[in-house]
Order: C-alpha cells, then structure tokens, then sequence
C-alpha cells in the first residue's frame, strides 16, 4: 500500500506520540511518583521536537557537499577580495606621492628662492686641470634645506650622486653634503649667500682621491647659478637618476646659464 507525504508525517507523529506516551510510562515507574498532565505535556513536546530534530539532520545530510563547496568558493572570492584591496591600496599610496612628486616640480619651476636646480663648476686637488660641473638641487621648509647634486668629471663617464642638507636663514646658507656610496667617505660643506641669481661662498672638504688626503679649501669666488632644466630631468633628479648623461650634456646647460659675459670670476680654488 502507498501513502503520501502528508500520511506518512501523521504517521510519523502518531509513532512519536506512541514512543513519548511510552516513555513517559517508563518515567513514572523509575521517579515512582506520578507526574501533572502539565509535567506530561512538557516531556512529550521535548520528545517530539527530539524526533523533528534527528529527521531534519537526517535530510540535511545531502546537503553537506553544497555547503562544503559553497564555504570553498567564498573563501576564494575573500581571499582575492583582500588581494585586490591591498593592491588597490598600494596604487592609491604610489599614485599620492606622484602626484606631489609633479606638483613639486610644476610649483619649483615658477618659484624664486633657494629652492630649485642650480649648476656650477668645482675643482679639488685630484680634479686635474679641467674643473667638474655639478648640478644641485635644493628644497627648504622653513630653515630647513635638504640638498642633492651630480657631480660629472670630464674623460669620466660616471656620476657621483651626492646627499645633504643644512640651515637658510635670510640669505645665508651652511650645509653638508656626503656622496651616497658605502666604499667612500668623501663629504663637505658649504657656505653660500643668496645673490640675486647666484649662490656665492665658499667650499671645504677633504680629497680623499689625492695623496695625504688634504684638506681643501676654496677661496670666496666660489658660486653656483640658477639654472632651468627641461621637465624629464627635474623628474628623473626628483627620482634620485642623474638628469644628464655624459660631461659634455651638462657643459652645454652650462655655458647656457653662465654666458661668458655675465660669468662669476672663478668657481674653483
């Protein structure tokens, strides 16, 4: 004989019904006092719901794979939400500091101060008879001056890059400078003034390229003058790349913003 769902859950009701009447017969005989029909009905409820219970759970079996599956995919999806969120993060950070890397520079080539590039001619003991030429670039908050610049020897296809910083107060400036590179120590200072187009002063560091390693010191026509370069190579100075290539590249920038006319007396000692 066949029945139907709904048959078969009043059946199934009538055989928990039957099973908690049971039990609790069996209930009384071991308390051996006999329960309110109030105490009965609770005891049958938690019976039944026992029983709805062990059914649910036993329906719910097939199901586990679905849910197995479905907890894998959402941890995939969570995990390559976190990726993506770092990622984008991290392009946020990247492209904040480009773009004050740009407005720096766009705000740099209208302003007029110390900061900005300047260039100049340097010579030392070990320079030989042809000066070098270096380009700096200086920025100040307040009092506060950081300072970087390349140095390019004639005949030498390397550039130094060197690091610094210092004090500007009205128009005078006193910094050090020290050349990034862990197998040399060569550093120095500088006093300069602010005149107009020029920075004029002095320098002083030790040659550690010449023998004795002598302290040297130049005279007071030492100088450096404003200069205006070309957007690529404020970026590539703002990067920390040297903004010219060979000597001969910086000679022209050089005889561009010191015309021999208009040229400072001597930029060496």
């Amino acid at each position: 004989m066949c029945l139907n769902d709904e048959e078969k859950g009043q059946i199934g009701l009538s055989e928990m019904g039957s099973g908690a009447q049971h039990a609790e017969s069996i209930a009384d005989a071991v308390c051996g006092l006999p329960r309110t029909p109030a105490e009965r009905y609770r005891s049958r409820r938690s019976l039944v719901i026992w029983g709805m219970s062990v059914e649910y759970a036993e329906r719910a079996t097939p199901m586990m794979p679905y849910l197995k599956e479905l907890m894998a995919r959402w941890t995939q999806e969570a995990t390559t939400g976190f990726i993506t969120a770092v990622l984008l993060a991290v392009a946020g950070i990247f492209g904040h500091w480009l773009f004050n890397v740009i407005r720096t520079a766009w705000r740099d080539r209208n302003a007029f101060g110390i900061s900005g590039f300047w260039i100049g001619e340097c010579s030392l003991p070990s320079s030989g008879q042809t000066p070098s030429l270096e380009i700096w670039r200086y920025s100040h908050a307040g009092d506060r001056v950081t300072l970087k610049f390349f140095e390019y020897k004639s005949g030498n296809s390397e550039v130094h890059n060197y690091l610094g910083g210092g004090v500007f107060r009205v128009s005078k400036l006193s910094a050090y400078y020290y050349e990034l590179k862990k197998h040399t120590y060569e550093s120095g200072v500088i006093a300069l003034e602010l005149e107009g187009l020029w920075l004029k002063g002095v320098f002083a560091q030790f040659d550690p390229n010449f023998s004795g390693e002598p302290l040297h010191v130049s005279t007071t026509n030492y100088a450096q003058r404003r200069v205006k370069l070309r957007f690529l190579s404020r970026m590539k100075i703002f990067v920390g790349r040297p903004p010219f290539r060979t000597y001969e590249e910086v000679k022209k920038v050089y005889d561009v913003a010191v015309p021999t006319s208009g040229q400072n007396p001597v930029t060496s000692a």
